[in-house]
């Protein structure tokens, strides 16, 4: 956990989480996000729960619609968020759900950094003031945090290289998100594709039916690592084309701490700092 007081203080917490089976952080994402005066925290989690099992895999086969099995992939993801049990495949101990770690991450931070402000992102009631939490995922991270906040009210969601939905393109999250999880406008989508957008015979052009099927807003924008751009309000969701020596691309994060970097007009954008 960390915030960069040099800078002015954003008054947003940010979340992060990486890849499949990998460690903390949101696969090098953070060292964007962090130069800048945001509060972020990176917690730890079952990242290798994956999918779901092969029995309602097998009930897709023949019942795509089927309700039980739809729900299976999300409702996994989201009870790693606040450790109420909904499916039998997962167990979340007491304490090590997300929210609980960074509810107790924030008040060791009270103590160890007390001019951090850390509690102000907790309500009278000691709980997480979500709206004033936005979450940043790569890959893995990228399909949790588009799962989660189809059922949570973040203030803002940027996923990177992701999200599929692992077998169950009729699953919940993507046909039925909740009145009550993020609103569209507060989400933002980076994922890569090998020429622009609607690229045929992608497998990556997955990502982008997903999200816009759950009510992800807006037009695709194709943009390529030469500082291209200025953007507007209404731009969301973005094709990441290409790369070069400084800007990297293909599964990755495209975001990082190298001044040089071709993406970090959209990088500005997406996270609010060229507004």
């Amino acid at each position: 956990m960390s915030v960069n007081k040099s800078k002015p203080i954003m008054g947003k917490l940010v979340l992060l989480l990486g890849g499949i089976c990998t460690g903390t952080g949101a696969g090098g994402f953070e060292s964007y996000i962090k130069q800048n005066g945001f509060h972020v925290f990176a917690p730890k989690t079952q990242t290798c729960v994956t999918s779901a099992p092969d029995k309602y895999k097998e009930t897709i086969k023949t019942t795509p619609n089927d309700k039980e099995a739809n729900r299976q992939v999300a409702d996994a993801r989201v009870e790693l968020w606040d450790g109420v049990d909904r499916v039998d495949w997962v167990t979340v101990n007491k304490g090590e759900s997300i929210v609980e770690e960074t509810v107790a991450a924030i008040h060791n931070g009270e103590v160890a950094d007390p001019g951090g402000d850390w509690g102000y992102f907790l309500n009278t009631d000691g709980t997480l003031r979500t709206s004033d939490v936005w979450v940043v995922g790569y890959s893995w991270g990228s399909q949790s945090w588009a799962m989660i906040s189809a059922y949570v009210r973040f203030g803002r969601v940027i996923i990177t290289s992701g999200p599929v939905a692992e077998g169950f393109p009729n699953a919940e999250w993507i046909t039925h998100p909740s009145p009550n999880g993020t609103p569209g406008d507060r989400k933002y989508m980076l994922a890569d594709l090998k020429t622009p957008y609607p690229s045929a015979g992608d497998g990556n052009m997955e990502k982008y039916d997903n999200v816009m099927k759950a009510g992800w807003p807006g037009m695709v924008t194709s943009v390529m690592p030469t500082g291209m751009g200025t953007y507007t309000a209404d731009q969301h969701l973005f094709a990441m084309i290409g790369s070069n020596a400084t800007s990297p691309g293909g599964h990755t994060v495209f975001c990082n701490d190298n001044p040089m970097n071709g993406w970090l007009p959209v990088c500005k954008h997406v996270c609010g700092l060229d507004q």
